[in-house]
């Protein structure tokens, strides 16, 4: 019982967080895990690798639509 529950728990997030793109999960994954790297390094200002990491996220957005228009498109 508490098992199942569980289970269909699991799975309402895991398709409410990756869904049919694991590529942009992964990708922002990737890119909150460099921004943090950069930040606490000190290489760069906070304020600057937020503006980078949402000029990159909304990058990877395009990408991943453009991606899945060309997949469309050839079948």
């Amino acid at each position: 019982m508490i098992g199942a529950l569980l289970l269909r728990f699991l799975a309402f997030w895991y398709d409410f967080l990756i869904g049919d793109a694991a590529e942009i999960a992964v990708g922002i994954v990737l890119l909150l895990a460099a921004a943090g790297f950069v930040i606490r390094s000190g290489i760069v200002p906070a304020l600057d690798a937020g503006v980078a990491l949402a000029v990159l996220v909304v990058a990877l957005l395009a990408a991943s639509v453009a991606r899945e228009g060309r997949r469309r498109m050839r079948g």
